[in-house]
């Protein structure tokens, strides 16, 4: 069974109530959480006056692949009131395929490992919790040295703080 990894973020309405929700909604769909990181409060990255980020890392595990599931968790952000109107804007919930196993996917709807996981601590804090030892299939580079790399390079310009284990 290949370890697949999400990252879950909210910044509008009640953000721990909808990552509380979408956790129940995505195993709704044919998925089953195996572990929940901590939750942090983030700030948002290439947007301004938003509201801050609630941000979480599920490992799931699934018989669904990869495609299959992005339509799906689609579906779920569209059932929240997900707007996509933008890249960088707010939204109730966001959700992300961080790793699929050691699946590398270049699509046009599709990239796996995340594209910029590396360079979002919001990603990352969470997930070394969960996976330190995860080596990025593309990188060769474990979780907790590409979070150290982050950290170097974007500590300045992003905030992670720890909230709780659940809210």
């Amino acid at each position: 069974m290949n370890r697949i990894f999400l990252s879950l973020g909210s910044n509008q309405g009640d953000r721990a109530a909808y990552l509380r929700q979408v956790r129940s909604a995505i195993e709704d769909h044919n998925c089953s959480v195996l572990a929940a990181s901590s939750i942090y409060e983030t700030s948002p990255v290439k947007m301004d006056n938003c509201t801050p980020f609630f941000n979480q890392i599920l490992e799931i595990t699934t018989e669904l692949k990869p495609q299959e599931l992005i339509k799906r968790f689609l579906e779920i952000e569209k059932d929240f009131g997900r707007l996509r109107n933008g890249e960088c804007s707010s939204r109730t919930i966001d959700i992300d395929i961080i790793f699929y196993g050691a699946e590398v996917i270049k699509d046009e709807n599709l990239k796996i490992p995340h594209p910029r996981m590396c360079e979002r601590l919001f990603v990352l804090e969470p997930l070394s919790e969960l996976a330190p030892d995860f080596m990025h299939p593309v990188r060769n580079k474990t979780v907790r040295d590409l979070l150290l790399e982050c950290r170097e390079h974007f500590s300045d310009t992003q905030t992670v703080r720890y909230l709780s284990t659940e809210l």
